[in-house]
C-alpha cells in the first residue's frame, strides 16, 4: 500500500544527524527535530517541497543551507536556540536566500545569542552576535517574528514586512 506520512516528530530523540531518511518523504507537512544535536542541515532539504513546519529549535545548528529557497510551501521556522554555549558559541547564520520563502508566516530566532563570559577590562558580559540579514524584508507573508530583545538587532528592511502583526521580543 501507498503509505503517506504528512507529520514526523523526532525531537528530544538524542539524534547526532539529520535523519536522511526524512528527506526522503515527500508527502512531509511538518518536521520536529528540536532538542537533537544534528549540527547542520543538508542541502537535500529542498526536496521536502510540501514542508509547511520546521522545527530546529536547539539542533546546535551553525547555518542554515542556502538551499532552504526551495520550501516554497513553509510558514513555520523555528531555527530559535542555535549557535552552541559559552566561550564557544558561533551564532547561526541565516543565508539571505530565505528571502525566497514567501508564504513564511511565522519566523522564531530567539535565543540565537548566547554569553561568552565576562570580559576582563570593561567588567561586563560579552555575548555572541546575532543578526538577522536584510532579506528577512522580502519575506512579504511574514506575520508573526520571534526574536530577542536588546540583544538581536532587527534590520531596517523590517519595515517592509506590511503583513507583520506580531513581533515577539525575549530577554534583556
Amino acid at each position: 500500500k501507498d503509505c503517506r506520512v504528512f507529520e514526523l516528530n523526532l525531537s528530544e530523540k538524542n539524534l547526532r544527524s539529520f535523519p536522511k531518511s526524512a528527506l526522503k518523504i515527500k508527502t512531509l507537512k511538518k518536521l520536529n527535530l528540536s532538542d537533537n544535536e544534528i549540527g547542520s542541515v543538508p542541502a537535500e532539504i529542498k526536496n521536502l517541497e510540501n514542508l509547511e513546519e520546521l522545527n530546529l529549535e536547539s539542533c546546535n545548528l551553525k547555518a542554515l543551507p542556502k538551499e532552504i529557497e526551495k520550501l516554497k510551501n513553509l510558514k513555520v521556522l523555528n531555527i530559535a536556540g542555535n549557535g552552541g554555549f559559552g566561550t564557544k558559541a558561533i551564532p547561526i547564520q541565516i543565508p539571505e536566500t530565505i528571502k525566497d520563502l514567501k508564504s513564511l508566516e511565522v519566523l522564531d530566532v530567539s535565543s540565537n545569542t548566547d554569553q561568552l563570559g565576562l570580559d576582563k577590562e570593561s567588567n561586563k558580559m560579552m555575548f555572541s552576535e546575532f543578526k538577522l540579514p536584510d532579506a528577512i524584508g522580502d519575506l512579504e507573508n511574514l506575520k508573526v517574528l520571534i526574536s530577542n530583545y536588546n540583544r538581536t538587532p532587527l534590520p531596517e528592511t523590517v519595515t517592509n514586512l506590511k503583513k507583520l502583526e506580531k513581533v515577539q521580543m525575549y530577554g534583556g
